[in-house]
């Protein structure tokens, strides 16, 4: 077992009964935080050499907010949308910021991070039209930015969409 899931793991375990012990409750707010701190110790290997842009598309009259990493800003590339995870509860952009680097640099393709909007703040499917939006808008954004895309394969998790 990786050396750093068993340390997380060994905590996990050992904190478990003692918040039960003093009555906590989770809430949306504690587990974002939570997990937004683990995040933070865990994913120390953060390559910030590849170029980020902070932009936002209109779903409806909501902006929402999404950070492109572009690997290689001088070659077309095929896009990955990535909807952080968290259960529609937690996790943003800047959670994800980390992983969402690395997988930029190692598929060597643009990768969208979406900061849909969170339950149970708005309701689902919310989070979800965030995310179609984004989608289906990415070319008008693409052109806005002059990012240099390839017409190909756009990557939604581990589905393969091939663009029209």
């Amino acid at each position: 077992m990786n050396p750093k899931l068993k340390e997380f793991l060994t905590f996990v375990n050992n904190l478990k009964p003692k918040l039960e012990q003093i009555g906590f409750v989770k809430t949306p707010s504690n587990t974002r935080e939570a997990s937004a701190n683990n995040q933070r110790h865990y994913m120390t290997d953060i390559d910030y050499t590849i170029l980020a842009v902070d932009d936002f598309i209109i779903n409806g009259d909501y902006p929402v907010c999404l950070r492109i990493y572009i690997p290689n800003p001088t070659e077309a590339s095929e896009i990955i949308f990535f909807m952080h995870g968290g259960g529609h509860v937690s996790g943003s952009v800047a959670q994800y910021d980390g992983v969402t680097r690395k997988i930029a640099k190692n598929t060597n393709k643009i990768v969208v991070s979406i900061d849909y909007r969170l339950s149970p703040e708005f309701k689902y499917p919310t989070g979800l039209n965030d995310c179609k939006a984004v989608i289906n808008n990415i070319y008008l954004l693409m052109l806005r930015i002059k990012c240099n895309l390839k017409m190909g394969k756009i990557v939604l998790d581990e589905l393969y969409c091939y663009l029209i």
